[in-house]
């Protein structure tokens, strides 16, 4: 009986034996899972925050982008405006230019007319000289037959006189009174050269006058020509401007088109940085969440072998 009790008793501690060293064994088993299990804890903390990382840097390159994209925003508004105030610049000089070519076409045709009313009275004074002119001529031609008929006259009287101091047989009286009658009209005919003269004159000072008008016409008309070659001038540099307005306002219009399609473009580049922060903070989330999970079940098993390895300690006690 001893021996089998003995017996039994060894077979037993044999038993117990192989069961602690199997307990032994599950207790390193579990040893290696607890140190795997930091292991997976220290990486996944390592990823965690190198994914924190890569969120502040895309956040940080997202806030530069926003104020890189504000300030292309107020720069091309300050180029908008600055063109803007040019462009206003530009119509004023452009309405001044309109102004003062209205102003000269006024006066060019003021002067048009200022000249088509000296030219009026040039004619009239032309058509009045000329009449004036024929007349004296009438008259003059007049005066020379009046002149011969007096010089033949005073010939027949010289001849006569001679007659009648050759033959004596007039009375001295009727010599005196044909001489008398001689002088009136040598006389009269003085009065007529006078009045001729003075005829002659006048005519020279409406020539004179005439002169005047007609130079002064001319240099009016060379002012006219020089007032057309200003407005002229002046058209073409209205032309030139208005060229230039219209390059401008071509410009313009080629920068807000660049300006809103650097703007799309910089809308459709936030627009996928939103999406990629999204993306990004649902997978941190998830990792988050992820990593949460693992920590319970991390915990639960290191609970379980904690368990495990006081009920191994304490049968081994």
């Amino acid at each position: 009986m001893l021996e089998e009790q003995l017996i039994e008793a060894q077979t037993e501690e044999g038993n117990k034996n192989q069961e602690i060293g199997m307990l032994v064994k599950d207790l390193e088993e579990l040893r290696l899972c607890e140190k795997t299990l930091k292991d997976k804890m220290k990486f996944l903390k390592s990823d965690l925050h190198t994914v924190e990382n890569e969120k502040e840097r895309l956040l940080s390159e997202n806030n530069l982008l926003v104020s890189s994209l504000k300030s292309k925003v107020t720069k091309m508004d300050e180029e908008k405006q600055n063109l803007e105030k040019v462009l206003k610049e530009k119509n004023i000089e452009i309405q001044c230019f309109k102004d003062t070519k209205e102003q000269l076409t006024f006066e060019l045709h003021k002067n048009q007319s200022i000249l088509k009313e000296k030219e009026d009275i040039l004619q009239r004074f032309n058509s009045k000289f000329n009449k004036a002119e024929k007349a004296n001529q009438v008259s003059m031609n007049q005066m020379d037959t009046e002149i011969k008929q007096l010089s033949e006259k005073i010939e027949v009287q010289t001849l006569i006189e001679e007659q009648i101091r050759t033959q004596l047989e007039l009375p001295i009286h009727e010599l005196e009174e044909e001489k008398k009658m001689n002088t009136q009209n040598l006389e009269k005919l003085v009065k007529k050269d006078e009045q001729l003269s003075i005829i002659v004159s006048d005519m020279e000072g409406v020539r004179s006058a005439l002169d005047s008008m007609s130079s002064a016409m001319v240099d009016n008309l060379h002012k006219f020509v020089i007032i057309q070659r200003e407005l002229e001038d002046k058209r073409l540099k209205v032309e030139e401007y208005e060229s230039k307005m219209t390059n401008i306002t071509i410009k313009c219009k080629e920068l807000e088109e660049k300006k809103d399609a650097k703007i799309q473009v910089l809308i459709t580049e936030i627009e996928c940085l939103t999406s990629k922060n999204q993306s990004l903070g649902s997978l941190v989330i998830s990792m988050q969440e992820y990593q949460n999970i693992e920590k319970e079940d991390l915990i639960k098993e290191i609970q379980k072998h904690k368990l495990s390895e006081d009920n191994l300690n304490s049968k081994l006690v």
